[in-house]
């Protein structure tokens, strides 16, 4: 069974959660058709997040600076942002350089967008969406809506992303 580790910032427990069928679906979607992409991005912070006498030793101590950014990266990594990257940090003008992986969404247009859509409803209608009938019939229904331009690369995508989430639900779903 597939789990998702959550964090509360506000009262500092984690949970284990079984993951959702959406999040599942969108898993198998990502690994298969986005890209990742490096993001550089700079957070701002308030002054009040890091103590005076830290901001003073950063600009004037470089191996300190460094080591201050690794363990702000392990408290973020702590949190869950397993791909930060914390670049560079300028307490004078209150902000992180960060890098983190972001993904090429592309368009949403794609047969298993639809698909992923349709078992989701069917699913929470309370329709088992495991067993092959339902599954295929399912399929069938999207494949019964896709247009008429470039049908059959849209019918192959179909095909191969229908055999990718019946074995992700196999794996990893779980009925709530």
């Amino acid at each position: 069974m597939a789990t998702v580790t959550t964090h509360c910032l506000s009262t500092g427990r984690t949970e284990v959660m079984p993951m959702k069928l959406k999040d599942i679906l969108d898993e198998v979607i990502t690994k298969d058709v986005y890209k990742k992409m490096p993001v550089k991005s700079e957070l701002i912070f308030t002054s009040a997040e890091i103590p005076d006498e830290d901001v003073e030793r950063m600009r004037t101590d470089k191996i300190f600076k460094e080591q201050y950014l690794r363990k702000l990266s392990r408290r973020f990594r702590k949190l869950g942002y397993r791909d930060l990257k914390i670049l560079d940090i300028d307490p004078e003008k209150q902000y992180l350089i960060i890098q983190y992986t972001g993904w090429y969404a592309g368009c949403r247009k794609y047969p298993e967008v639809h698909l992923k859509t349709l078992l989701i409803l069917h699913d929470a209608m309370g329709r088992d969406i495991r067993d092959p009938k339902v599954y295929d019939d399912i399929v069938e229904t999207v494949r019964q809506d896709l247009g008429e331009r470039d049908r059959k690369a849209s019918e192959q995508r179909l095909d191969r992303f229908a055999r990718l989430f019946k074995w992700a639900i196999e794996a990893k779903y779980v009925r709530e």
